[in-house]
């Protein structure tokens, strides 16, 4: 039987995350896999999705597989309907950003809102954030969640570990994750909060090449190695990062660098043994190390690396460290990328065509 559907495009935009380290990871402590980070609005996801004959898109070895697991969870094959996806714009992949869940929070946001664009009241849903038009799908449908948060940590398959990504997707912003004890994915409760970043501080991010790049089985066991010892910090770093939130509210420069400076210093202690020093690999010391020459403050890896990031008070600040780093980083025999990116304070946006 042929489908009814309506023609149909969805189109999701989405930023990326810089992660400032986790707290703690010893499998029952209260606050495993508790962390900090940031929403940043490039570089970003763009993400349009319609009813078509095939799937279609860069890199396709990688997003194929991941938009037909999607696929399972959604009706439309059922009902005589091929879906046409394309990442017009994606994150580079295994660069410290949150690639793996901005592209499958994208991917299942869209195949949700698709398969029940015959139930939702869409008219005026055109450039809002992704997460309105995700509670009314949760309210409107009989899926057994209470949220649109529980609906998405299900489908996208996220959120086994950190929750950053996912509330950055939905919300942006400054995100200070609790952690969580359960050991099931699906008893993975969301224990966060959220604050606005100041708009006009800029972060700049260096990325050398990802010489040393930490995912899969790989960081499972790096992960597991880490953990065998409780992180006696843990309390510290959680007083830490509620600090750095209070200075991002109150848009202090000098009191938010610092202590995410002190905080990023006892989160690179647990991984120190597994990735042989204080960060992933000479490169990312060294783009650390130029990213302070310059004049950036709260310089750091984000997650396991390769990105830099630093920060600066305002855009002429952060060109002029740009200006700076570019020489130098553009002398390499591999050319380093540097960018400015603003922070994200709201979450993924939908469009619909």
């Amino acid at each position: 039987m042929k489908s009814t559907f309506s023609p149909i495009q969805i189109d999701i935009q989405a930023g990326c995350r810089i992660h400032f380290g986790l707290m703690e990871l010893a499998a029952g402590a209260s606050h495993r896999f508790a962390g900090l980070g940031l929403m940043l609005d490039r570089p970003y996801v763009d993400l349009q999705v319609s009813l078509g004959t095939t799937y279609e898109g860069a890199v396709a070895n990688s997003f194929d597989t991941l938009v037909h697991q999607h696929l399972k969870d959604v009706k439309l094959e059922k009902r005589g309907c091929n879906v046409q996806a394309n990442f017009r714009t994606h994150l580079p992949l295994h660069f410290g950003l949150g690639s793996g869940t901005q592209h499958a929070c994208s991917i299942a946001s869209a195949l949700g809102i698709l398969d029940c664009s015959d139930r939702l009241d869409l008219s005026e849903a055109n450039g809002r954030p992704v997460l309105k038009v995700l509670q009314q799908l949760v309210q409107d449908n009989d899926y057994g969640f209470e949220t649109a948060e529980q609906w998405l940590v299900e489908r996208s398959g996220r959120c086994r570990r950190s929750a950053i990504g996912l509330t950055g997707f939905l919300q942006g912003g400054l995100i200070f994750d609790f952690g969580h004890q359960q050991q099931s994915h699906s008893q993975r409760q969301l224990k966060v909060s959220r604050v606005d970043f100041p708009s006009m501080w800029r972060i700049v991010l260096i990325q050398p090449p990802p010489v040393r790049a930490v995912y899969g089985v790989r960081e499972s066991s790096l992960m597991r190695t880490a953990a065998q010892t409780p992180n006696r910090h843990v309390e510290l770093m959680l007083s830490l990062a509620q600090a750095c939130q209070s200075a991002a509210r109150a848009t202090d420069f000098s009191v938010f660098t610092a202590g995410l400076d002190e905080y990023m210093g006892l989160t690179a202690s647990l991984f120190m043994a597994v990735q042989g020093g204080k960060y992933n690999g000479p490169e990312v010391a060294l783009a650390v190390e130029m990213a302070k020459t310059v004049g950036l403050h709260g310089v750091g890896q984000s997650s396991w690396g390769p990105t830099v990031f630093g920060f600066a008070r305002s855009e002429n600040d952060a060109h002029a460290a740009v200006t700076e780093l570019s020489d130098r980083c553009g002398q390499r025999e591999v050319a380093w990328q540097v960018l400015i990116a603003k922070p994200k304070n709201e979450g993924a946006i939908f469009r619909m065509r």
